[in-house]
């Protein structure tokens, strides 16, 4: 019972959440994606790191 009030709250926590991936294959992207996307996450995919950096730069600044 404990084990599942644990697990219960774990899985609420961490459901939903907005992720960045960046990778150069495109079969990783997509894998990862469809993974995440059935835990209910919001997931953005970009190619590589400086994409990544300005996305997470652009998401920043409209925050300000």
């Amino acid at each position: 019972m404990i084990g599942g009030i644990i697990n219960q709250r774990r899985k609420s926590f961490i459901m939903g959440k907005k992720i960045l991936i960046a990778d150069d294959e495109q079969a990783v992207l997509n894998t990862l994606q469809l993974i995440l996307l059935k835990d209910g996450h919001e997931i953005i995919t970009v190619p590589d790191g400086k994409s990544a950096f300005d996305k997470l730069h652009q998401a920043y600044n409209r925050k300000l």
